[in-house]
Parts: C-alpha cells; structure tokens; sequence
C-alpha cells in the first residue's frame, strides 16, 4: 500500500441536479434519473496534498471550477444548457462533497494518466 501526494475530493449530486438533468437530458430508457441512480458512482477528484483548513479553503475555488465542468459535461456536453449561474453557492445546492487529505494506493501497479 502507498500512500499518495493527493487529496480527494467525493461529490454527490442533490435533487437540483438530478432535476436539472431530467429537464435537458432525455435517458436512452426514456425514464427520468433519479437522486440513487445519480450517486451510485459518487464523482471522485483527486486534488493537491493540502494541510489544514487554510490550504484547503485556498484550492477550492479552482477545484470548484473543474468539478462543475466535469458533472455538468458527464451529464450533458451541450454547454448552451448549462446553467449560466455556476456561483460556490449554486455548487453547494446542486452538490454535497466529502473531502479526505490523504489518498492510498492499495495497488502494486504504476498509475496511468489519460486526459479527458
């Protein structure tokens, strides 16, 4: 086990979201989302090692930023659809997140990076 130079960031959706989606998102099933089927695969971002509430509070607002882009664009890449107000407390009515300062590798293999 190793422990690695991160942090991690675990998000889940709330009902804004998921409303958000059924309004400008039609499912292959023609079935709306609903808030269990959103969260089972929480998003999980890795971010910079960070210690103490300070360091944190100064990462977030650019980690912020990519975890918008990234729920928003896996749920829909049509931007013109996205909500036009993407403020921190906008975030907190669409997400909830849990935050850990330290990530462990349970693996033996080198990890792989592929750009999204």
């Amino acid at each position: 086990m190793y422990q690695l130079n991160r942090g991690a960031i675990f998000v889940k959706r709330k009902q804004a979201f998921v409303d958000w989606v059924n309004k400008t998102t039609v499912a292959d099933n023609g079935e709306e989302l609903s808030l269990e089927a959103a969260n089972s695969e929480p998003g999980v971002y890795m971010i910079p090692p960070f210690e103490g509430e300070k360091e944190f509070k100064d990462l977030l607002p650019q980690a912020l930023d990519c975890i918008w882009e990234a729920e928003l664009s896996g749920w829909n890449h049509e931007t013109s659809l996205w909500p036009k107000d993407q403020s921190s407390k906008m975030f907190y009515q669409w997400f909830s997140l849990v935050v850990s300062g330290v990530v462990y590798d349970l693996l033996e293999d080198p990890l792989e990076k592929e750009e999204v």
